[in-house]
Order: C-alpha cells, then sequence, then structure tokens
C-alpha cells in the first residue's frame, strides 16, 4: 500500500502571479530599507551598552586594585618611614636643639634689646648651661647680662628678662610636641590601616 495518498500535492495549484506596481516596490523597498536599519540601530544600542556595561565594570575594578595598590603602598612606606622618624626624634633632634639653644638665646636678646633700647637683660637658664651661656653673652659688649642658674629649668629652656618684658625659650616642649604629633600620625596610619 502507498502513503501517497497521505500526503498532499501541490503540483496542481496554479502558482499565482504577485504583480505590483512600481510605487509599491519602491514603497516595499524603503519599508524594507527602515525595518532593516531600526533592527541595525537596535543591535548597535545593544552592543553599544553592553560595551559601556563592561568599560564600566572594568573600571570600577581597575579602581579598586589601583585604591588597593595604593594603599598597600602607602602602608608599606610609612613602616618603612617610622624608624627614620624615631631616629630623627630622639638622635637628631635633640642635638640640633643643643646646637641651636645658644644661637637661640642671642637671637631672642637681640630682638628683645632692639625693642626696649637698653637695661640688664637676666637669663635664667639650667645650671648646667650657665657657665656656657655666660661665656657666650660675655662676648655681647652692647649688652648688660646677668646669668642666673635656675634649678627649674631643663636644659633646654632660657627665661629672659629685661624690665618688664619677659621671653621664654623652651626646646624641650617644642621637641615634645614634635614627638606627641608624629607619634599621633603613625598611630593614626596604624588605625586606618587595620579598619581599612
Amino acid at each position: 500500500m502507498s502513503v501517497q495518498h497521505l500526503l498532499e500535492d501541490f503540483g496542481d495549484l496554479e502558482a499565482e502571479q504577485l504583480v505590483m506596481t512600481d510605487q509599491a516596490l519602491e514603497e516595499e523597498r524603503l519599508a524594507s530599507f527602515e525595518r532593516g536599519y531600526q533592527a541595525g540601530w537596535e543591535d548597535a544600542s545593544k552592543a553599544h551598552a553592553q560595551e559601556q556595561g563592561h568599560i564600566g565594570s572594568d573600571l570600577a575594578r581597575n579602581l579598586r586594585d589601583l585604591s588597593f595598590t595604593f594603599h598597600e603602598a602607602q602602608a608599606a612606606m610609612l613602616r618603612n618611614l617610622e624608624p627614620l622618624f624615631q631616629h630623627l626624634l630622639h638622635t637628631i633632634l635633640p642635638k640640633a636643639a643643643t646646637e641651636g639653644f645658644d644661637a637661640r638665646i642671642v637671637e631672642e636678646l637681640t630682638a628683645l634689646s632692639r625693642e626696649l633700647g637698653g637695661g640688664t637683660v637676666i637669663v635664667s637658664v639650667a645650671p648646667a648651661h650657665a657657665e656656657r651661656v655666660e661665656a657666650l653673652l660675655g662676648t655681647m659688649d652692647a649688652l648688660a647680662v646677668s646669668v642666673q642658674p635656675d634649678k627649674t629649668l631643663s636644659e633646654g629652656q632660657a627665661f629672659l628678662r629685661l624690665g618688664q618684658r619677659e621671653r621664654m625659650i623652651d626646646l624641650d616642649t617644642a621637641l615634645d610636641e614634635i614627638r606627641q604629633r608624629i607619634s599621633a600620625f603613625f598611630h593614626a596610619s596604624r588605625e586606618a590601616q587595620k579598619h581599612g
């Protein structure tokens, strides 16, 4: 038995001819062009949006990596700088302050005598510095200076009096303040690194 009776026969149909006028053909071409253009535009927009999304996520990832790298570099730099600053604070700055102490006294005495004209300047210093300061100020002929040892003053302190005017030189307090600020800076940096 044949299965041909189950299949539809398309050979008997007459082909219908589609007749289009030139105007209808042109309208169909324009419509096809518009549909193609619109589909191309939509594809390009989707591709552009996807590309921008990839660029945005890549940029965000790179910024995170850069930020992390910057913080790692900053932390390493601070770890390496802290011993240097500690050496400066405990060795070099005290020595520089001691060496600059005499010059600071002379500078303040000169300024004080210019402001007030004349008179005897009383310079109070720690007993360990009294002889050295007396020898230094003995070379200043224009000023009458009296050096008085004062046990309440440390080696980085001096008290100058001329009449009613008084000036305090306190290099010890200045060094302590510098030490505290640098110590606080490194402490804050370590805490910031712990808490990200």
